[in-house]
């Protein structure tokens, strides 16, 4: 008998563990900032991330600091609504337009844009990125469709697949400052789709496109093609697409 006890008490301790440890809540306490705009958790180096906006309003600045802390991060899909199941006709977690946001000055000196951090920001019209920027994320600006001109930092080294994708009056792409290598830039990232023609012509890259650089010799098509077979990186493969386009040019 004492050892069914036993076994029994030892079963349920586990499920106890278990649990806990697959909880789908934070393991970190988030807080609401003083002014009440930002949501966001403690880093172990003493910075914070911030997880969410609770008032979004058309012109907004990203702080280097909230609450005197330093801001060092973003969470994933920042910028997003999501439904919270609170009107009768909608459905709860789905992303919804934000039809609120047109301009962000990102002050916080963050390293990564996380993917999705403007998903489906349809009114945003201007972002200034900060220096220290060295990631931009997948799906980062996704159907940002009133987006028209971004400057890529001098740190920016990766650019995520379709990061700029469905930016249908994005015309003027600059990657600041003097590079030794191109940023990788993932599959479709300023790529738009036509869902009116054809499959295989769905995909395509606009005319209107300007990409400038500031040395084009680095965007050179056979360069490009040398550098992705000794590295094994598909991602110059799609830089040789915005080249072969005519999209790639030498700053003014």
């Amino acid at each position: 008998m004492k050892k069914i006890t036993l076994l029994l008490l030892i079963m349920t301790l586990c499920l106890t563990v278990c649990l806990t440890a697959c909880s789908d809540g934070p393991s970190y306490e988030v807080k609401t900032s003083s002014d009440g705009v930002w949501s966001y958790h403690l880093n172990d180096d003493g910075t914070i991330t911030l997880d969410s906006i609770n008032s979004l309003s058309e012109n907004m600045t990203v702080p280097a600091t909230v609450d005197g802390l330093t801001v060092s991060a973003f969470g994933e899909k920042l910028f997003v609504i999501i439904d919270d199941g609170s009107n009768k006709k909608s459905d709860k977690g789905v992303y919804r337009e934000n039809l609120v946001l047109k301009t962000v000055d990102i002050q916080a000196q963050i390293k990564e844009l996380p993917p999705m951090t403007f998903y489906y920001c349809t009114k945003l019209e201007n972002v200034t990125l900060p220096t220290s920027l060295e990631s931009i994320g997948a799906f980062s600006f996704f159907n940002c469709v009133s987006l028209k001109t971004i400057i890529i930092p001098s740190k920016t080294n990766n650019i995520g697949e379709y990061a700029f994708r469905q930016c249908t009056s994005l015309s003027t792409v600059i990657i600041d400052g003097e590079r030794e290598e191109v940023p990788t830039i993932g599959d479709k990232a300023f790529y738009n789709l036509d869902e009116n023609v054809p499959k295989d012509q769905q995909y395509y890259i606009s005319d209107a496109l300007n990409i400038f650089v500031e040395d084009i010799s680095l965007y050179d098509a056979t360069r490009l093609n040398e550098k992705r077979i000794a590295t094994k990186e598909k991602t110059y493969k799609y830089w040789g697409e915005y080249v072969a386009k005519g999209s790639v040019k030498e700053s003014k």
